[in-house]
């Protein structure tokens, strides 16, 4: 509980929810559970400015590490905003868990249409993708292929 106290009124109590991670989806879904969301607040080690609009939006007041806080209380009134990281600091490091979605299936046709040897940024360059994605695809046992073996090592992957 997080306690809201006006120095000549009545104390406020609001309920803290605490997540490790947070989408904007799972967001809409959290909000359906609370009880009341204008007297919640919820708090993660990075919200993303679309999960953070989602909470808003909905009345949800909202605090990361980063110092992203969007906090409002009607009664006592209290609004406090404030900006901190526009990207999440500590990037989910796992490695891919499947070949489905757009940008695994663009990974996995890049490493088949371009012929090798190339770079993983020159191929994530022409596939249009972030290296770290492609990295991740290569990475697979899935994808291990003659080609795979082939990739420079010089752009630093």
């Amino acid at each position: 509980m997080l306690r809201v106290e006006p120095w000549d009124g009545v104390a406020r109590e609001l309920a803290v929810v605490v997540k490790s991670v947070l989408t904007p989806l799972a967001a809409v879904q959290l909000v359906d559970t609370l009880d009341d969301p204008a007297e919640s607040v919820v708090v993660a080690p990075y919200l993303g400015e679309r999960t953070r609009a989602v909470l808003a939006d909905r009345g949800v007041s909202s605090v990361d590490t980063t110092g992203n806080v969007w906090l409002q209380v009607v009664d006592p009134p209290v609004f406090v905003s404030a900006r901190g990281a526009d990207r999440d600091p500590w990037p989910d490091t796992q490695p891919l868990k499947s070949l489905r979605g757009r940008s695994a299936g663009r990974a996995v046709r890049a490493i088949v249409d371009f012929r090798p040897p190339y770079g993983v940024r020159e191929l994530a360059g022409r596939a249009d993708l972030s290296p770290a994605t492609l990295a991740r695809v290569i990475e697979r046992p899935e994808t291990r292929c003659p080609c795979a073996g082939r990739l420079r090592s010089a752009d630093g992957f």
